[in-house]
């Protein structure tokens, strides 16, 4: 859905700037005769050539507002995207021991428990391990599993993507 905000917002801002284009480059004339009473000579045609202001204004400020209310979409595209990430990062629990979880974990990296959507809760009651904390260095934590050689961040007792006892 943010997606759609910032392809939405993205269009509202380039039509915004095309009417703003388009109303300091396109000539908003027109011509107006007028007969005027010239005594015995008659009525004597006067033409005249006018600019249409309201229409050049209302052109412009209707730019001008559509460039900001796309500008605000887009921003809130943004912040949906960024308010996403960071609700699925601290929201996605292990039920058995309470470690936080990545999205993209089969397994738990503590206890070793085989993740199922259905199991995966964000309940604050039970006791949360963060093993972010556990890290002291990339260096030192950067390992791989011996079974599927998936790439572990942190020190783990157990594959999160295959499960195994490391």
């Amino acid at each position: 859905m943010s997606k759609n905000n910032l392809s939405i917002g993205i269009i509202i801002v380039i039509v915004g700037i095309a009417m703003i284009i388009i109303s300091e480059t396109v000539s908003f004339t027109y011509k107006v005769t007028e007969y005027h009473d010239a005594g015995i000579l008659g009525r004597i045609p006067w033409t005249e050539t006018r600019i249409n202001n309201e229409l050049k204004n209302g052109i412009l400020y209707g730019g001008v507002i559509l460039f900001v209310l796309g500008g605000v979409v887009i921003a809130a595209g943004l912040n949906k995207t960024k308010g996403n990430k960071n609700k699925l990062d601290n929201r996605y629990f292990c039920t058995e021991c309470g470690t936080r979880l990545s999205t993209n974990d089969k397994f738990c990296p503590n206890c070793g428990t085989q993740i199922d959507n259905d199991m995966v809760k964000s309940d604050f009651n039970i006791n949360i391990h963060d093993n972010t904390s556990q890290c002291t260095s990339n260096e030192d934590t950067l390992e791989f599993c011996y079974y599927c050689g998936f790439e572990l961040k942190n020190k783990v007792e157990f594959c999160p993507n295959c499960g195994k006892k490391l």
